[in-house]
């Protein structure tokens, strides 16, 4: 088979019929209007599974287990980011761990902006624990540290952990 016979990227997409979206500038500023104007809307499934919503693919997803709400995933949009989306959504679910009388947050480190984002979030009360949940006896600072040196290779594989008290 020769290069001819190959089909382009643009090609594949013509033949599926789909039309890739290019965000301009101003859809991304429409985007992000709609966002600051919604309210965060919250879905509660049995069993403590529940979605905290955003317009635009913005969520929070996660449990409740015990004495603690668990956040398994967030999702923001990169064209999104750093415009406070992320402390709406877990502000969120903040007020609904106060509802569900839980007393801690808790999640896995997955990337280097959510750890940035957690101790914005939960202040100096936020710990960090192994798999085991056993605690980590490391500072904030030595856990960023160790995971800029890391760059692309986070793993993910500290938890963190705060009480609801502190957080406000």
């Amino acid at each position: 088979m020769n290069n001819e016979d190959h089909l382009s990227d643009q090609d594949l997409l013509d033949i599926l019929g789909i039309t890739p979206q290019e965000e301009n500038a101003e859809d991304i500023q429409q985007k992000l209007q709609d966002i600051a104007e919604a309210e965060p809307t919250i879905d509660v499934e049995d069993g403590g599974n529940f979605s905290v919503s955003l317009p635009h693919d913005c969520s929070v997803t996660g449990y409740i287990l015990g004495d603690e709400i668990y956040i398994q995933f967030m999702t923001v949009p990169k064209a999104f980011q750093k415009n406070g989306i992320g402390k709406r959504l877990l502000k969120a679910v903040y007020d609904h761990a106060i509802d569900q009388n839980v007393d801690y947050i808790a999640g896995h480190i997955t990337s280097l902006g959510a750890l940035k984002l957690a101790k914005q979030k939960y202040g100096e009360e936020l710990q960090f624990f192994d798999e085991n949940k056993n605690p980590i006896d490391s500072t904030y600072e030595e856990i960023l540290d160790e995971y800029q040196n890391m760059g692309s290779e986070f793993e993910g594989s500290i938890r963190f952990r705060t009480p609801i008290s502190n957080n406000q």
